[in-house]
């Protein structure tokens, strides 16, 4: 599991840098507010670009969150689970 969230980890911010280069001009001028109008890409499919890229971050974030969250309370768990274990055996012993 830990392979596969590295994995995902990986590819989503290799796609997100590609996204910022190729359109790192749109996104400046867009952010600025800069209508030179020397942009061959449309407005409308720069802000679609920016909130998927948002969106994109946000779930690969959340995903990451819940999977590094799981496996510490699994390793609490298993940490007093075997900590009850030697518990009650050191008590069968006396």
């Amino acid at each position: 599991m830990e392979k596969l969230i590295k994995k995902t980890a990986s590819v989503m911010s290799s796609v997100t840098l590609a996204a910022i280069l190729l359109c790192s001009e749109n996104f400046t001028a867009f952010a600025a507010g800069n209508d030179s109008g020397s942009s061959n890409t449309p407005k409308w499919i720069i802000v679609i670009v920016m909130i998927a890229v948002f969106l994109a971050a946000t779930a690969l974030s959340a995903f990451l969150t819940y999977h590094i969250r799981k496996k510490k309370i699994a390793q609490l768990k298993d940490a007093s689970s075997e900590s009850s274990q030697k518990d009650i055996s050191s008590q069968d012993e006396v």
